[in-house]
């Protein structure tokens, strides 16, 4: 089978960068075992030509990019050009930013077509917007919740990762803001093989949050919530390692860590490699993340796989991951107090620690890369 993954690939297989680049990335990974998989990654900025690469058996086509997303549409041409040439048996889209959209309009024609949708992007837009009264961060939430909804509106069937995404979507046919409801196939994001087969050598007192340095994954609310928990137990630490994408979030990051006095007991590791990521996984005995919003969380899988208890937050996606009282425990996002009450929690009780931790080694098995490609290939073969 020719499979076209059409989403962002990672430029160093060492750091991958998010969420959707974990997931194409892993599922093109698994694919290219039994099937001939070739990436049509989005524009980058920092690509002056477009080249093409063999990457470990897998065909990356890299595009330069206009000056913003919209404009990056005008390069639409050129990827129907390489279909055409390819003449996959499977277009698999990742995503419902504009690009996304105006390939699946021309592709959906002629081409057997599937659609993976990583989150809600205007949900994310109306957030940011609802924080900074900005006129940047209206036009994206307004020209994105457009885009998006017409989207959702037109296209027959996509692939969601949890069961709140479909929720989320049947919620809008309700209120009449999309006019046709699509069949959800919900399938979740996977993580590599190579989770399953860390050793977990944690020591009591070793708190892990990944994810990237911005204002959605809550790190402020965090390190707030570290610092109460500081105040009772005075060897715990905690390590923050995620992409560094957003400059101001980072610098408020590490002034708030000033502030509280708490520069020997919050390591910050930004943009660090996966074998890194790994390895501060192994050596965790909790894991949290104060996030504002998310589908999924690949990250939640991922510490799932090592074993390790999760404090997380009540929002998006992660109840259907997280099951409170479980496999971690859950509080409101913002409510830094009860936060910090979770973590304490299970600081303290080792048998609740080791209970969470072997619930979870157990349920990650589902989010195997194996499992989840099995899935998206029989729906393939369905088209």
């Amino acid at each position: 089978m020719r499979i076209i993954q059409i989403g962002p690939y990672p430029m160093d297989e060492r750091k991958i960068l998010g969420g959707v680049q974990t997931s194409v990335y892993g599922l093109s990974k698994i694919q290219k075992r039994e099937h001939q998989v070739f990436i049509l990654d989005f524009p980058r900025k920092n690509i002056k030509i477009d080249e093409v690469e063999l990457i470990n058996g897998v065909t990356v086509y890299r595009f330069s990019s206009f000056k913003n997303k919209i404009q990056s549409v005008l390069l639409t041409k050129k990827y129907l050009r390489i279909v055409k040439k390819i003449n996959p048996d499977i277009c698999h889209i990742h995503g419902t930013m504009l690009n996304a959209f105006v390939l699946w309009l021309f592709l959906n024609r002629n081409y057997k077509t599937i659609v993976t949708i990583h989150g809600l992007a205007h949900i994310e837009k109306k957030n940011l917007w609802q924080k900074e009264h900005t006129f940047k961060n209206l036009f994206q939430y307004f020209y994105q919740s457009i885009v998006e909804l017409c989207f959702i509106s037109l296209c027959p069937e996509f692939v969601v990762d949890t069961p709140y995404v479909e929720k989320a979507i049947s919620n809008y046919y309700l209120k009449k803001k999309i006019w046709k409801m699509p069949k959800c196939h919900v399938i979740p994001q996977g993580i590599d093989q190579s989770f399953f087969e860390l050793i977990h050598k944690a020591t009591t007192n070793r708190i892990l949050s990944v994810g990237t340095l911005g204002k959605r994954k809550g790190h402020l609310y965090l390190i707030k919530a570290f610092s109460i928990v500081k105040e009772k137990n005075k060897d715990v630490e905690i390590v923050i390692a995620g992409g560094r994408s957003d400059e101001s979030c980072y610098r408020q990051i590490e002034s708030l860590i000033k502030q509280l006095g708490l520069k020997d007991s919050v390591n910050i590791i930004p943009n660090a490699t996966n074998k890194v990521i790994q390895e501060l996984y192994s050596n965790a005995s909790i894991f949290a993340l104060h996030s504002e919003e998310e589908s999924q969380g690949i990250v939640f899988s991922e510490a799932m796989a090592i074993g390790l208890p999760i404090v997380a937050t009540n929002v998006g996606g992660i109840p259907d991951v997280v099951l409170n009282g479980w496999n971690g425990i859950l509080s409101n996002f913002g409510d830094e107090k009860v936060f910090a009450r979770n973590i304490l929690k299970l600081l303290e009780d080792k048998k609740l620690r080791m209970d969470m931790g072997v619930r979870n080694k157990k349920e990650s098995k589902s989010y195997s890369w194996n499992v989840i490609a099995d899935k998206i290939e029989k729906l393939y073969l369905s088209q």
